[in-house]
């Protein structure tokens, strides 16, 4: 990406509220798996282990994802904590997920587990998310991505580029919808929206798109027309990844920039993608035009 995009507020925005700085929109690279049901601890451990294997000397902070919870500092006391009490308890308590972050205001890395709860919040889809800066090293994700979706069986995923807008800001969301409307290698966001809409189907076409068994048992043709239509793809214990190309892409329009990679998926995975979804938020989205982008690849 050319330093004029990270110089413009196409890509990012910060401003300073509550005397820090706030990205209100910010270009990420993120990656994220989504699950029909609470999803079992022992796959909990798992993916943490993983993620701080990996990436865990950079986390600072964590809190719980219920509403009224408050930032603490992450560091080996805490993290003796998770394994030893906190995942172990996971659900018997207000704690049905955490986050952890580590601390910068833009371009920071994120792991956050969440599981719905079945009779008070039911039909939302739990999930495990993973943010990255939008120029971290993609093969490093890549590599990341496939081990944690063989880990736990997921019901869909997707990995790109995501424009992330601050919750309830009406502007950000108005200008995610510009940006998407350009840009259809950049995905549209409102995760609290999207749970309600996937227990038994896929979101979008991204950079990785990722279907679990359950979606392949149900369309047994899916799998054949997806190999072929994909760059490359990888069988897994618990599913498959299709990939559209070789590097993620921003997909610009404006320059006609080549989005028959996506389209020719896109076709591919078309009996298993949503065909109902709210609006992504703020004045520009409606229901309406939200689908239409979700199915922005196959327009017919």
């Amino acid at each position: 990406m050319s330093p004029s995009f990270r110089s413009s507020n196409t890509f990012f925005k910060v401003e300073t509220r509550f005397g820090e700085k706030i990205p209100r929109w910010e270009l990420k690279l993120v990656f994220i798996l989504y699950f029909n049901r609470a999803i079992e601890i022992v796959y909990v451990r798992r993916i943490y282990d993983l993620y701080m294997s990996r990436f865990g000397k950079r986390m600072r902070r964590y809190l719980a994802t219920w509403s009224d919870s408050f930032i603490e500092e992450f560091n080996e006391d805490a993290h003796r904590r998770f394994l030893e009490e906190y995942i172990p308890d996971l659900y018997k308590t207000l704690e049905w997920g955490y986050a952890f972050d580590d601390d910068k205001s833009l371009g920071a890395f994120l792991f956050v587990f969440h599981s719905y709860k079945p009779v008070s919040e039911p039909n939302k889809s739990s999930f495990c998310r993973f943010e990255f800066p939008h120029d971290c090293d993609q093969d490093e994700i890549q590599a990341f991505v496939l081990e944690v979706a063989a880990m736990a069986p997921f019901t869909s995923g997707t990995c790109g580029y995501v424009l992330q807008p601050w919750p309830d800001d009406v502007e950000a969301f108005d200008h995610m919808y510009f940006v998407c409307q350009r840009y259809w290698g950049v995905e549209a966001w409102n995760q609290d929206v999207t749970v309600n809409w996937l227990a038994d189907r896929f979101k979008c076409i991204s950079w990785l798109t990722f279907l679990g068994t359950s979606i392949l048992q149900e369309f047994p043709d899916l799998h054949p027309a997806a190999s072929r239509a994909a760059h490359a793809y990888r069988e897994l214990p618990t599913g498959a990844m299709y990939q559209t190309r070789p590097r993620a892409a921003l997909i610009d329009l404006n320059r006609r920039e080549d989005f028959r990679p996506e389209a020719s998926l896109a076709r591919a995975l078309l009996p298993a993608q949503i065909v109902k979804h709210s609006s992504f938020g703020g004045n520009r989205w409606t229901d309406e035009n939200s689908v239409q982008w979700l199915h922005r690849f196959t327009p017919d």
